[in-house]
């Protein structure tokens, strides 16, 4: 760990940020616990379970139910406004 004297003190304002996959079974317990103490920056808005979360040096991260082909099967389903699955 080092301290970082010019570290942004707010999220930054890009879209950018890394999500963790989590079982199904998990993903309530753990949804309630990042809801209680952590920032959420995003409501779920995906085709699985997930949260949005700040980590304490306002890193946007997250979790999801799902898997890269679930995720591409729900747009090749229901496309959304500017997304579009390139398959072979």
């Amino acid at each position: 760990m080092s301290l970082n004297a010019q570290a942004r003190s707010s999220p930054h304002p890009n879209y950018s940020h890394i999500v963790f996959a989590v079982e199904e079974a998990d993903s309530t317990s753990l949804s309630a616990r990042l809801n209680a103490e952590c920032g959420i920056w995003q409501q779920d808005r995906s085709e699985g379970a997930s949260t949005y979360f700040l980590d304490p040096d306002g890193h946007k991260l997250g979790i999801h139910v799902g898997s890269l082909q679930s995720r591409l099967q729900h747009y090749r389903e229901n496309p959304a406004n500017g997304v579009r699955v390139l398959d072979n």
